[in-house]
């Protein structure tokens, strides 16, 4: 799908005063289009690589016209978006987002309604939605795969800020081994990879590929290690420990990782607690730092010695300033 497709598509559901509108917006805002902002009496945004974007009722740029989003709109835009039944999504509005054809998250804000024991279960009074555009980019992955995966499988980590390219990515990694002749697992419980539908992936994810879709991950690597014999394992956005033991306890059965995480730099990677939960494990090969520059993904690749380097040196920082008594810095540790 190229990026006029997804973008008409992810507007699809949107309701028709919206729609109309944004359908007219010029190609190249189509292209560079991340996420559609859709916020009760606000102007309609659109987030266009870091710049926001407010389209009038033309499609036209204005900075004093654009589209303001009545109550009536976002409600009708909601339940078209629940494709008419809020009921049948419930599971999925009480973790904050849809998943909608095409593999576009919808992001969804409102009042949470809660029971006696603090848990959600439903959201009501919706305010915002918050458009995430799945872009398909066949070979933004190739420098990554030439470097890496010449000789045989590596376990690799993906990282990188929100809408820095992570997902992408790794679809196309997967694509590529996969077509490749390596039988790999996509793990997509957030439903964004595969954009499957009925059973079908409308993203291309090669020939050789197995999809648990909506499965909670560890649920879903535990049957891909008993039933599927996968030489790889694709993931995105280990979360917590039970998930770094899934992956952990995959790899030492003999399968490949990919594994994606929320990070800005190599010194997120070597403080966080979650990225050094991952290293400890002793799995992984390399890490890949993604970030976004217009539409181009720029990617650098660690090995895990550069890794443990940038974590012994945070380390010692710690230590020192621990030594001059720094309570903040201890907490941290």
């Amino acid at each position: 799908m190229d990026y006029k497709s997804s973008f008409d598509c992810a507007i699809s559901g949107l309701c028709d005063e919206i729609k109309n509108a944004l359908i007219r917006v010029d190609d190249d805002v189509k292209q560079s289009c991340n996420e559609i902002r859709v916020r009760i009496d606000k102007p309609i945004i659109l987030v266009c690589n870091g710049e926001n974007i407010t389209p009038d009722i033309n499609g036209k740029r204005s900075a004093t016209s654009g589209i303001i989003c009545t109550k009536n709109m976002l409600n009708d835009s909601f339940i078209r978006i629940c494709e008419y039944s809020v009921h049948a999504h419930s599971s999925e509005l009480i973790r904050g987002f849809i998943t909608v054809k095409g593999g576009h998250r919808v992001g969804i804000t409102g009042t949470a309604v809660v029971d006696d024991k603090n848990n959600i279960t439903a959201i009501r009074d919706v305010s915002s939605l918050n458009i995430r555009i799945a872009k398909e980019i066949k070979g933004c992955a190739s420098d990554i795969y030439c470097k890496l995966y010449r000789d045989s499988v590596k376990n690799i980590i993906l990282a990188g800020p929100p809408s820095s390219g992570k997902t992408t990515v790794l679809r196309d990694l997967v694509r590529k081994l996969s077509d490749d002749g390596k039988t790999v697992s996509v793990i997509d419980e957030r439903q964004e990879i595969t954009a499957m539908n009925k059973g079908i992936c409308f993203c291309d994810v090669g020939l050789n590929t197995d999809v648990y879709y909506g499965y909670p991950k560890v649920t879903a690597i535990n049957m891909a290690v008993r039933t599927m014999s996968p030489e790889v394992i694709a993931v995105d956005e280990i979360c917590d420990e039970n998930e770094v033991q899934a992956v952990a306890r995959a790899a030492n059965c003999g399968i490949g990782l990919i594994v994606t995480m929320h990070a800005n730099d190599l010194t997120d990677i070597a403080s966080k607690y979650q990225s050094l939960e991952l290293l400890r494990t002793g799995v992984f090969d390399a890490v890949v730092i993604l970030e976004r520059q217009k539409n181009i993904y720029v990617k650098t690749v660690y090995d895990i010695e550069e890794i443990n380097d940038e974590i012994y040196r945070w380390r010692t920082s710690l230590d020192e300033f621990d030594a001059c008594g720094d309570k903040n810095i201890r907490a941290l540790r």
